[in-house]
């Protein structure tokens, strides 16, 4: 398993929106946890997090 697209550190503006993604490819499906601050995050109504067989994008 190894990544092919790197999420990337990024700052913004509280209410301004960020699009974080990340890509992978291998034998073994992994298990992805988006965190902030050591926490994990999950989708709400204001925080979508998407994903396909190649693919994770988090939108706020």
């Amino acid at each position: 398993l190894r990544f092919t697209k790197n999420p990337s550190n990024q700052t913004v503006t509280q209410g301004n929106m960020v699009r974080l993604g990340c890509a992978f490819e291998g034998l073994i499906e992994p298990e992805i946890i988006w965190m902030k601050d050591g926490e994990k995050i999950y989708s709400t109504d204001q925080m979508y997090i998407t994903l396909d067989a190649h693919h994770w994008e988090t939108f706020y």
